[in-house]
């Protein structure tokens, strides 16, 4: 046996111009350790470690961290602008404990356009707690947030660790599935879906009585290609607004493979917006 026989590929590397940020999100998406860094010829001209980019990072906080303990005493602008330039370096949303946006983007693109090098398949898939507005107005906003944490720990619960969560915006997540088929991933998303719904976590302001979510599925795949992760994503939207528009608690994507406990609320209700 080679070398060759068990190395793994393709080889995920960064450039010498990749941004401490870009190269944190990449390890720990990928869960690697050591980061082969090429020239922009493509040649080999070192190596980082997941344990170089860490203390570089913490360093690069604790230097935001004083430049904010000596503006104190500064106008309230300048400790905002200061206080924004320390949150842009946090890849994990204070809320929910997932990745935050930025990271999200990050991660996509690299993830993309790994994807169309080597004809490889992940999906995304954009969930959004139902009728959460309802929700806020009527047990609060701290209830509120309480809520969106407990979804986002049942959704880490349901992913392997090759997967990543992100907080996309408001009570949205989205899921990269690595690897993974269309159906694959929409069979993953009607289980989902389901298993939240059993949860039985209370909502009187919905029609289902309980907290439910529903999911838009896309997929990018070596016969079903997209032009970049906007896209992608822009068709996990679009899919999550048909689920939506079907009457929520369910996931949309392609036809339907598991039978989800949907309860039928009354037609005027459904057409309540969040």
């Amino acid at each position: 046996i080679l070398v060759r026989d068990i190395m793994t590929e393709p080889v995920t590397i960064v450039t010498e111009t990749t941004t401490l940020f870009d190269a944190l999100v990449i390890a720990a998406a990928e869960n690697i350790r050591h980061l082969p860094v090429v020239d922009d010829g493509g040649k080999l001209c070192g190596l980082v470690t997941q344990a170089d980019l860490t203390r570089a990072h913490v360093l690069l906080i604790d230097k935001q961290r004083e430049k904010l303990e000596r503006e104190i005493n500064c106008k309230d602008c300048d400790l905002q602008i200061a206080n924004e330039q320390l949150k842009a370096l946090s890849m994990v949303d204070a809320l929910m404990g997932i990745g935050n946006r930025r990271a999200m983007e990050v991660d996509l693109e690299h993830t993309h356009a790994l994807a169309v090098r080597y004809q490889r398949s992940y999906a995304a898939v954009i969930f959004d707690v139902d009728y959460f507005k309802n929700y806020n107005d009527t047990y609060g906003h701290i209830a509120g947030d309480e809520a969106l944490r407990q979804t986002a720990n049942y959704l880490q619960t349901c992913i392997r660790k090759s997967d990543r969560l992100y907080r996309f915006g408001g009570e949205e997540i989205l899921m990269m599935l690595s690897e993974t088929s269309k159906e694959g991933a929409m069979i993953l998303a009607e289980r989902i879906v389901a298993g939240l719904a059993d949860m039985q976590m209370p909502h009187s302001a919905s029609p289902f009585g309980i907290i439910t979510i529903s999911c838009g599925v896309a997929c990018q795949t070596e016969y079903e290609s997209h032009p970049s992760w906007q896209n992608l994503v822009h068709l996990a939207d679009q899919a999550l607004y048909t689920a939506k528009c079907q009457g929520r608690n369910q996931a949309s994507g392609q036809p339907l493979t598991v039978q989800l406990p949907n309860p039928s609320p009354p037609v005027e209700t459904l057409l309540q917006s969040n």
